[in-house]
């Protein structure tokens, strides 16, 4: 494929042992060429658990998801990057193959997360997080609290039905809703902050360390609440980041508050380098 130099041809057997294509795995593909029409473009990503091993003449197949990729014709490594050829296309995998059970973590563990779009995460010593923006090779201020906000299709199986309606009742829809209350904090009233089960409001990562139940991000708009959503406090591969913090404006003394809704986790990188998680995209 255009683009990639090949690297020393493997079997095709020792690529679904390395990288943990097995039932049970949880793995993202990325379409990354098309060879003919197809229903998924290029560029969309398909996520979930593994069905079955992956096999060259069989769909790959999630537990999951109705999603499936259709029958493997090849399965190589190029530059390093896994890719599977099917009859009309390319797929690359984006996240590291994670087994069930394999995710088992302390938060103290954690040294870096990685975006989809290669933004990075990293926990200092303080407590405090500090993203750096490949796109824009800018590294931000520390922030005060890291959650991690789940994707659609995990919305779709945990959420109650009437509640998919409210957070937009649909991926893109959802997507619009979150940033609606992010990117316009005050906008008719518009506010969302980090809540426990009680509905206390909190700040920090050391508070929310000291949380024993669940976590929410929570929405209102002029004093009417519109939604809670389920948030970890520890980092999932395929969860957005959602940052924010507490700061006084240095030119007006006023006390501002800073929040920003980020991609789609795609690695984790725990102390003494064991990675969950794959290579990102180059773009």
């Amino acid at each position: 494929m255009e683009g990639f130099s090949q690297s020393p041809k493997n079997p095709e057997s020792l690529l679904i042992a390395k990288h943990k294509l097995l039932p049970g795995t949880k793995v993202a593909f990325e379409k990354v060429a098309m060879h003919s029409p197809s229903e998924v473009a290029v560029g969309e990503i398909i996520e979930g658990s593994l069905q079955d091993t992956v096999k060259v003449g069989e769909r790959i197949t999630f537990s999951d998801s109705v999603a499936a990729i259709s029958d493997v014709k090849k399965i190589e490594e190029v530059n390093g990057k896994l890719l599977i050829h099917t009859g009309t296309s390319t797929y690359a995998l984006l996240a590291e193959a994670v087994p069930e059970g394999k995710e088992d973590f302390d938060l103290d563990d954690v040294e870096m997360v990685e975006t989809a779009m290669g933004s990075t995460y990293r926990y200092l010593p303080d407590g405090t997080t500090q993203r750096f923006k490949r796109a824009e090779g800018k590294e931000y201020e520390p922030q005060a609290a890291l959650v991690y906000v789940p994707n659609w299709e995990w919305i779709q199986q945990n959420m109650p039905p009437g509640a998919l309606e409210k957070l937009g009742g649909s991926e893109a829809g959802y997507e619009s809703k979150l940033l609606t209350f992010v990117q316009n904090p005050f906008k008719d009233g518009k506010k969302v902050y980090i809540v426990d089960e009680t509905g206390k409001q909190t700040e920090t990562n050391q508070e929310l360390r000291e949380i024993k139940g669940p976590i929410y991000l929570g929405a209102s708009s002029n004093g009417v609440t519109e939604f809670f959503i389920p948030v970890s406090h520890k980092p999932k591969i395929g969860f957005g980041t959602f940052d924010t913090r507490y700061y006084v404006d240095e030119k007006t003394g006023k006390d501002m508050r800073e929040r920003h809704l980020g991609n789609s986790v795609t690695k984790i990188v725990l102390k003494g380098g064991v990675q969950i998680g794959g290579t990102n995209p180059s773009s």
